[in-house]
């Protein structure tokens, strides 16, 4: 099974939030009397619950907005201009892949330029291929890169099957 960082971050935003409120119950309902253990108890386990929390709410709201993007935002076609390596972030000892792309909205006639967010795999043959931009609307400094489909693709038009 491949887990990926988002994956590992949430089971320890669980974990964190689950031993939490453990120690938090556990302190309230173990010394009947208030005393100085069960406010030390209930401080650490709010202080686990908090740590779990911060972990997962960028993820849940990083999801939300790239749904609420898919769902409302603008469809536009662009195509990758390159791939570059992300040296500002390091994940065993490995760098991440980002994609740039540009999209000529008909609309308006302007071009714009995004990037994707970080993935793991090496995506430099996805170079001058289409890609799916979701963006706000209203605000395009708000977008999502979709580049999990033409990869998707790439894997089944070739019959590749990655098992790593």
């Amino acid at each position: 099974m491949k887990f990926g960082m988002k994956t590992i971050i949430v089971i320890i935003g669980v974990f964190f939030i689950g031993f939490g409120i453990f120690f938090a119950v556990l302190g309230m309902t173990l010394f009947s009397d208030p005393s100085a253990d069960m406010y030390t108890m209930i401080f650490f386990g709010a202080v686990f619950a908090i740590v779990g929390a911060s972990l997962l709410l960028p993820v849940i709201l990083k999801a939300v907005r790239r749904k609420r993007l898919m769902a409302n935002g603008d469809q536009l076609t662009g195509i990758i201009t390159a791939v570059n390596i992300n040296f500002c972030v390091t994940i065993n000892g490995r760098h991440p892949y980002r994609a740039d792309c540009e999209v000529f909205d008909p609309n308006s006639g302007e071009r714009y330029l995004y990037r994707s967010e970080n993935t793991m795999e090496d995506i430099s043959w996805l170079v001058g291929t289409s890609v799916t931009v979701y963006a706000d609307p209203v605000n395009r400094k708000k977008y999502y890169v979709d580049i999990t489909s033409p990869a998707e693709s790439y894997r089944t038009e070739n019959n590749i099957h990655d098992y790593r």
